[in-house]
């Protein structure tokens, strides 16, 4: 396998049907993977177990600044992460690629991969593939670091759903995931905005998300998450770079490929 020491699924054992769709999927591009079943907190956790457990107001749309309950799925999501890091690194492997199951990638995701490769920064420890981003603001030019890359300090990015990690990051990961205090995503993107851990994300995204009911809420009902797509990729737009508008910020309606919006 190029590049990536393994490949994980992230899913959960009772995801039948999530997991021959993206089997299908990543068969079809000659993606090697192995599931890993996670922690299903809505099952395994009682509300004794979680009611100590709080996420930050950045977490919870109309939070008014205050820290709200954690899900028993945002609880298992986390575990959930921290074990597959825990995994990597009693088998040495010097890093790896994760998907969720709902992930779908793009056409040239090969071709991005090489683009990966030869890109990636020395000193990254995360690279996110794949993101929910929000609002219309892409990161000002200067944090772009190579052609496809960037770092993501003033990107929108509320979680992600396909990402490499750097075997040197494998130790502060679980430990920051393993205080438990926020959602696994944020818990990251806030570490790498606070320069604990380095993380840049490629852009074009080379991953999005399928529609499909939330593991981490559900109580909620069917989330569209095609709008993933914001920012993905597909061939011939390998190399469109976004325009910069009038304020000096690079906006998604630049080059980007319009069916997308």
């Amino acid at each position: 396998m190029s590049y990536f020491d393994n490949i994980y699924v992230l899913t959960l054992e009772k995801n039948k049907e999530k997991q021959d769709n993206i089997k299908n999927h990543l068969d079809s591009f000659g993606i090697p993977f192995e599931f890993w079943f996670g922690f299903n907190g809505n099952v395994e956790l009682s509300d004794q177990q979680i009611a100590t457990h709080t996420v930050s107001p950045g977490a919870r749309a109309f939070s008014r600044g205050e820290h709200k309950p954690m899900l028993k799925g945002e609880y298992g999501a986390i575990r959930s992460h921290s074990n597959i890091a825990k995994n990597a690194r009693e088998r040495g492997l010097k890093n790896y690629l994760i998907f969720e199951d709902d992930a779908r990638v793009s056409s040239d995701f090969w071709e991005r991969i090489k683009i990966l490769e030869t890109e990636a920064p020395k000193d990254a420890d995360i690279i996110l593939l794949g993101t929910i981003f929000y609002g219309k603001k892409l990161p000002l030019k200067k944090y772009q670091v190579t052609d496809h890359l960037w770092d993501f300090k003033t990107m929108n990015i509320f979680g992600f759903h396909a990402y490499t990690v750097n075997q040197k990051a494998y130790d502060k990961m679980i430990e920051l995931w393993e205080e438990f205090n926020d959602i696994a995503d944020l818990k990251i993107i806030s570490a790498c905005k606070k320069k604990v851990l380095t993380g840049y994300c490629m852009i074009p995204h080379c991953s999005y998300q399928s529609s499909g009911i939330s593991d981490i809420n559900i109580s909620k009902k069917d989330r569209d998450m095609i709008r993933t797509k914001l920012l993905y990729s597909e061939t011939p737009h390998l190399n469109d770079c976004p325009a910069i508008n009038e304020s000096g910020e690079v906006h998604p309606k630049g080059k980007w490929p319009t069916s997308l919006f």
